[in-house]
């Protein structure tokens, strides 16, 4: 996670961590630029400095946070992965969620509302991610555990227990009386995604 304080962050920095957050909160229609500019403590013009307009804003928040596990899985998929690699891979997967929670709250509430931008977030980020994790799965998957027409659904599982935890972790605090984003309980749920990644690569005993 960035360790800057967030005033001490470039302007468009700034702009895009209050944009992440608000969009999160409030949804794309919920948030107005002069809603992001107070947070950030501009006046609207010196956000059009940065940002031509709201959407393409909103197209750089998403980008920010899930164009690091496009990246990661791309290069996952060149480096064939195995038993050992498979929980590094997922292990790397939930930190790039962690440096950008408001990324997985967007996605959920997106998710949740069927908003304008749902169809757009599923095209563009969201359906290529378990594209290439099926993909992965289908060509280095020696487990014997699943028939290849479910390989979508054990991705899903992936995607839903990464995603899920970190968006709902003002949830998980209510149930656990812990931060689920803290060192030791995000840790602990680290471990065991990664545990179960690499079940998957393992062949059945």
């Amino acid at each position: 996670m960035v360790d800057r304080s967030e005033g001490d962050l470039p302007t468009r920095e700034r702009i895009l961590a209050a944009a992440e957050k608000l969009f999160a909160r409030h949804g794309f229609s919920g948030t107005s630029i002069r809603d992001i500019t107070d947070m950030v403590g501009i006046q609207p013009p010196a956000l059009y400095n940065h940002f031509p307009n709201k959407e393409d804003l909103y197209a750089e928040v998403l980008a920010e946070s899930l164009r690091p596990l496009i990246e990661l899985i791309d290069a996952a998929a060149d480096d064939a992965p195995n038993v050992e690699s498979a929980d590094q891979i997922v292990g790397r997967g939930m930190d790039l969620l962690r440096e950008h929670p408001q990324g997985p709250a967007l996605m959920l509430l997106e998710g949740i509302t069927g908003a304008d931008h749902l169809s757009r977030i599923a095209r563009d980020w969201i359906r290529p991610l378990v594209e290439r994790g099926v993909s992965i799965l289908k060509e280095n998957d020696q487990s014997g555990r699943w028939s290849e027409d479910v390989y979508p659904n054990v991705i899903w599982m992936w995607f839903c227990a990464a995603f899920g935890h970190v968006a709902l972790s003002a949830l998980y605090a209510e149930v656990f009386a812990e931060d689920g984003l803290a060192d030791v309980p995000f840790g602990r749920h680290r471990d065991f995604m990664a545990d179960v990644a690499a079940a998957s690569f393992e062949p059945e005993r």
